[in-house]
């Protein structure tokens, strides 16, 4: 019996990285560049979509057939 992985990349969402560009435009400064406020905003959204996600999870609200990939077995 060997060792079953499952890797699952996410749909691109263009709604996210126009977020996160436009945020890092607007926060932009003397203290930080462009590229350094589109990372650091990067960063905490995904940070808040895993904490989103995380509690979605443990709160038992899967959609339609989530259910078998959160526990492994679909």
């Amino acid at each position: 019996m060997g060792i079953k992985i499952r890797i699952t990349i996410s749909p691109r969402r263009d709604d996210l990285i126009v977020d996160v560009l436009l945020a890092a435009l607007l926060t932009e400064g003397e203290a930080e560049t462009v590229r350094e406020a589109s990372l650091h905003t990067a960063r905490d959204r995904g940070h808040e979509l895993g904490v989103a996600e995380g509690e979605r999870l443990r709160s038992g609200r899967l959609g339609d057939g989530e259910y078998a990939g959160a526990i492994g077995t679909g």
